[in-house]
């Protein structure tokens, strides 16, 4: 139950964000986020490149959260994985 996020957050080693359209404007990723970063735990941030799986330019996802001081604590000293989707891979997934 999205209920106990936070919860389920303490109970995580880390935390893997798929950042794409909508996730740093949903309010739930966000308590997801927060929560992780008050527990202080690793964060893996994953950018969604491919436009039709949800993916944009990173600038214009970090553009959709509007609290300035969360984008940098979310952001700061973590490196973003740009997320490629490999056909190759996923056969033999």
């Amino acid at each position: 139950s999205i209920d106990f996020l936070e919860a389920y957050v303490e109970e995580s080693a880390v935390i893997l964000s798929i950042l794409s359209k909508g996730y740093l404007g949903s309010r739930n990723c966000l308590r997801e986020v927060r929560a992780a970063l008050e527990l202080e735990k690793p964060i893996i941030l994953l950018h969604e490149v491919d436009p039709s799986k949800g993916g944009g330019p990173l600038d214009m996802l970090k553009s959709e959260l509007k609290d300035e001081k969360l984008c940098a604590k979310i952001f700061e000293g973590r490196e973003v994985l740009d997320w490629h989707r490999n056909l190759s891979f996923q056969l033999i997934c």
